[in-house]
């Protein structure tokens, strides 16, 4: 039964044409997954469920890049494998052991400051660890697409969002309980991801961890910078979240989360457009063939402003009336919140685009000192931004932070690739 699971999740006549259909179908779920969630628990479970809901999300996705590390990406360019797929795995299991520490961490801390109940710690802990799984299951994601199959891990992906979205919002109908749905839906993604991640990835090399000291400190040394710069990305992105919940309440929570889930899809149809190109980006940069290099960079940044312009034009015809009828709830007067957060989106795709470029090119080191300059201006502001403008204040807390990230990213890419060409002209020259 499993080898014929393997077997179909593998059938494909044009591998990058099957990845490229089956990863745009992964981010659709992947922007579904929070958007339908939230709109079935205000409904069901009320409006403070779905901003405990919205915040534990937001939490969970900053805890996840601890368990991410970076590795994926630093893993599916690892072309000449000089980690093997079992010191990746073994590092992947020391960094999501990390990462639940930090989860539990910051929910102890919610019930001594933040003032957490049962229900709310227990919705929590239960995304975070929904959202471990993930991270460790990205680690055999990462081997496929390193192997040229990422039709495969895209399909996993998809087939899981929708078999655990659909039981969750079941769950949510028939029980009206928050903490019974994430449960239900938590237990389901770890059995499909065992079921149909971990048994298509033995077709790829030893699923069993290795835990080679030298090899795994080597990985966290080399995805450490990285690791870095995504939790800072994700913590600028979703400061305005945990301003809310510091200073406002779970209602306000949910209403900025209405508002602020459009934001999110700009970055994901920037993945699905990137992902499938990322192995095929590291070869061109391999082969040297920086001209063709820069113009393939060119294309998508130029992809990424249509698609956030059309996006802005969307939301300020459309959107709210949209969002309304979606979540159930009135959201006339935040048109102009709305597209301010769009305008954020775009900029953290490219701020994302431009992180994976630098990944890329190996000079991942060097956009440490951006992301800290951007979190502590951040930090410094959110309380000010939150208090005296409400939903505003952080929807343009938001789009001023991922603006000052995406061009302090493309500075640093603009730099370090212009290096490189004139080294590569000079010794081109020489010889």
């Amino acid at each position: 039964m499993l080898k014929k699971i393997r077997t179909l999740l593998g059938k494909t006549k044009d591998g990058y044409k099957s990845a490229y259909l089956w990863t745009g179908m992964q981010s659709i779920m992947a922007a579904l997954q929070s958007i339908v969630i939230m709109a079935v628990c205000t409904r069901t479970c009320g409006i403070n469920d779905a901003g405990v809901f919205a915040i534990g999300f937001a939490i969970a996705n900053l805890m996840y890049y601890i368990g991410l590390f970076g590795v994926r990406r630093y893993q599916a360019t690892d072309l000449s494998e000089e980690h093997s797929f079992q010191d990746y795995n073994g590092a992947r299991v020391f960094t999501c052991i990390l990462m639940m520490l930090g989860c539990l961490g910051y929910c102890v801390y919610g019930i001594f400051f933040n003032g957490y109940n049962a229900d709310k710690f227990i919705v929590i802990m239960l995304i975070c660890i929904f959202k471990c799984i993930m991270a460790y299951d990205d680690m055999y994601h990462g081997r496929m697409q390193q192997c040229d199959m990422l039709h495969v891990a895209a399909r996993i992906a998809t087939f899981r969002y929708i078999i655990c979205l659909g039981i969750c919002c079941v769950m949510l109908v028939e029980t009206n309980d928050l903490v019974v749905s994430m449960a239900v839906y938590t237990g389901i993604y770890l059995v499909l991801t065992i079921v149909l991640s971990a048994n298509a990835a033995t077709d790829f090399g030893s699923i069993r961890p290795e835990f080679h000291r030298n090899e795994i400190k080597s990985i966290i040394i080399a995805c450490f910078p990285l690791c870095v710069a995504a939790f800072l990305s994700n913590y600028i992105g979703n400061a305005s979240k945990y301003a809310i919940e510091a200073y406002l309440n779970d209602t306000m929570q949910a209403y900025y989360g209405y508002i602020f889930m459009p934001a999110f899809a700009i970055n994901l149809i920037t993945n699905f457009i990137f992902n499938p190109m990322l192995t095929k980006y590291a070869r061109i940069w391999e082969e040297t063939d920086i001209k063709l290099f820069v113009k393939k960079i060119e294309r998508v940044a130029l992809l990424i402003l249509l698609v956030t312009l059309g996006s802005v034009a969307i939301a300020y015809l459309i959107g709210i009336p949209v969002l309304s009828l979606v979540f159930g709830v009135n959201l006339e007067g935040y048109r102009g919140e709305l597209c301010i957060a769009i305008i954020g989106g775009g900029m953290f795709a490219y701020s994302t685009f431009f992180m994976n470029i630098v990944t890329i090119i190996r000079e991942q080191q060097v956009i440490l000192v951006a992301y800290i300059i951007v979190t502590a201006i951040t930090l410094a502001v959110m309380k000010y931004f939150i208090t005296k403008w409400l939903i505003m204040g952080g929807v343009l807390l938001y789009g001023i932070s991922m603006t000052a990230l995406a061009v302090s990213l493309l500075i640093i890419m603009a730099v370090k690739i212009r290096g490189y060409y004139k080294k590569e002209t000079e010794n081109t020259i020489d010889r």
